[in-house]
């Protein structure tokens, strides 16, 4: 995790090397607020070296600013806080005035889940030194997300990442991760300034740093043993609360958002992939960026292919809607996902034998309530250019390997070399590959925009043969696009029961080192009052190898889908070509 927030500071301090034999000595300063460390009170036979504080000013307005926000977090004022201070509401008004307008989308969230693990909510901006609150920041060390969280340390939290999703750019499940994370610290150093500190350096650095000064538990007694980037985050946080409290008086004014209210009138369905953000906007009213902004977990503008469910976060106004469009929607993100894929209508069809993609006059080719529709797919070409190098003198293999970004390996091999052993002269092979996206039109068979589906579209009343729209949501977990699993019959006809059986199994879970109920209830997806429900629990206490039982609910699809298939004529599979007459 990396402060975005530069050090500013005029002049760098080394730490000086702690001598064993050095005189104890307490340090002060009364300008700078600095307190001396009291937890773990240090061992009277441990010594260690003067170290350097950080240069003070005198007094000014901004002193008595600071000392007046209500925090339980200590606030103190010194030349390096104000220099931050500077750079939030001076050098960086741009930027303050975004953080400004993110912080009311997103501090309501932040101040929910942190008051949840019971850790001060003032916490919250640790996420404006992070990563400004933009979801989609990347350091350069790569970490991700609002609170800039490393690939390791997010697996270790139940956060997912792969090639499609990345959940430390959710601001739900990436700010469950950092309380947890930040809430250990602080029980391992008793101290929040030490638990920012750790969370920004690791707590392995963190740890040498305090065995390097002989044990002092203070973040500004430890200053200058810091990595120099951690010197500064502590006085980014604390700039960082003086802008949330002092902005008006710098004239800073939020910017305006395209979806200020988005989460707040925002909740989640749980469904299978693949679902594409595209096919979503065909059939409710939401536009695609609104979906990016809800759901920036996904990268690819989509609900990956799963077996299990997953949350799509959506307008409130729309779930009903998305509900009753939802085999629809299933069905066009499966032409995109073909489409996508290579799976064009081209192939699908053979539409070679008849000459032409069809147009106008071969629309009755189509069947009914679908047309075609030129879409773009991403495509990837890669290709190869070769060159020659002429080995001067004194050349090595391994010095045109750096050259030219290849390996020794790859220089025998487009050589045909036996060994490294070349001379001056000899004229060298070297291949450079290069990778080009292109976009491709691509045209596909999808639902007509002007076809009524009252007339030739199951409705979703019909697909659960019922008239209560809401048992749409029995449909929510299979796959649709089971040609089988989404099965219709016509209205004359008799519906035998399609719908998945709904199973709750009980399950055990060995209580680990470390772990409490909220940890636990954050892997079993399931709340804390459930977990004390299940096992009868009056009280959150807990002990290592306990058996704490839990409950999930699973869908079956019913053996009456496979016989109904044999017999219904009418289903939901992917839209089918009628042959010329």
């Amino acid at each position: 995790m990396s402060a975005q927030v530069a050090d500013s500071s005029q002049q760098k301090m080394a730490a000086p090397p702690v001598s064993p034999s050095a005189t104890k000595v307490a340090i002060a300063d009364s300008n700078a607020n600095l307190k001396t460390p009291t937890t773990p009170p240090l061992s009277t036979t441990t010594s260690y070296t003067p170290i350097s504080t950080v240069r003070s000013v005198h007094i000014d307005e901004y002193s008595s600013k600071v000392a007046s926000i209500p925090s339980s977090i200590p606030l103190q004022y010194n030349a390096k806080v104000r220099s931050l201070i500077n750079v939030y509401t001076e050098q960086r008004r741009n930027v303050s005035e975004r953080i400004l307008a993110y912080s009311e989308v997103y501090f309501p969230i932040f101040e929910n889940i942190l008051a949840q693990y019971g850790i001060p909510t003032e916490l919250k901006y640790l996420a404006i030194c992070e990563s400004a609150l933009n979801t989609h920041a990347v350091s350069r060390s790569g970490a991700v997300g609002l609170w800039q969280l490393m690939g390791p340390t997010a697996k270790d939290l139940h956060l997912t990442i792969n090639d499609q999703i990345d959940e430390r750019r959710d601001p739900y499940k990436a700010t469950h991760a950092a309380a947890r994370y930040l809430k250990k610290l602080y029980n391992k150093y008793g101290d929040w300034q030490l638990a920012m500190a750790a969370y920004n350096c690791g707590p392995g650095a963190m740890d040498n740093v305090i065995k390097r000064s002989g044990g002092i538990y203070d973040f500004w007694l430890l200053h200058d043993y810091l990595p120099q980037e951690t010197r500064s985050y502590v006085p980014s946080y604390i700039g960082a609360t003086y802008l949330m409290n002092y902005y008006f008086d710098h004239y800073l004014r939020p910017v305006e958002l395209e979806f200020p209210h988005a989460f707040a009138g925002s909740d989640t369905v749980l469904v299978r992939g693949p679902i594409h953000f595209a096919a979503i906007t065909q059939y409710i009213n939401v536009k695609e960026a609104e979906l990016r902004f809800l759901n920036p977990a996904y990268k690819q503008d989509a609900l990956p292919k799963s077996n299990y469910p997953m949350s799509l976060r959506l307008p409130v106004t729309e779930i009903g809607a998305f509900k009753q469009k939802l085999p629809q929607i299933y069905n066009y993100s499966k032409l995109l996902h073909d489409a996508a894929n290579g799976n064009e209508i081209a192939e699908i069809t053979n539409w070679s034998d008849y000459g032409e993609m069809p147009g106008s006059a071969d629309a009755d080719m189509l069947a009914d309530g679908y047309e075609v529709k030129t879409i773009k797919k991403k495509t990837t070409v890669k290709t190869n250019k070769t060159q020659y190098y002429t080995v001067k003198k004194g050349d090595v293999l391994s010095k045109i390997a750096d050259r030219y970004n290849c390996s020794i390996g790859d220089l025998k091999r487009w050589n045909k070399l036996k060994s490294s052993k070349i001379e001056h002269g000899n004229k060298l092979k070297i291949v450079k590959s290069a990778t080009t996206t292109k976009y491709v039109p691509v045209r596909v068979v999808v639902p007509s925009s002007d076809f009524s589906e009252t007339a030739n579209t199951p409705t979703p009343a019909a697909a659960t043969n019922s008239n209560n729209s809401g048992d749409i949501d029995k449909l929510i977990g299979i796959s649709l696009y089971d040609e089988h699993s989404a099965t219709i019959s016509p209205n004359n006809a008799t519906t035998p029961n399609l719908q998945p059986k709904k199973e709750i199994i009980t399950k055990t879970y060995t209580v680990r080192k470390g772990d409490n109920l909220i940890d636990i209830a954050q892997k079993l997806d399931c709340s804390v009052s459930d977990i004390k429900r299940w096992n009868k629990l009056k009280s959150s206490k807990i002990d290592v190898k306990d058996q704490l039982k839990y409950q999930k609910t699973v869908w079956t699809k019913p053996k009456a889908v496979e016989t109904a298939a044999a017999t219904t004529p009418t289903t939901l599979p992917t839209p089918k070509i009628r042959q010329p007459k």
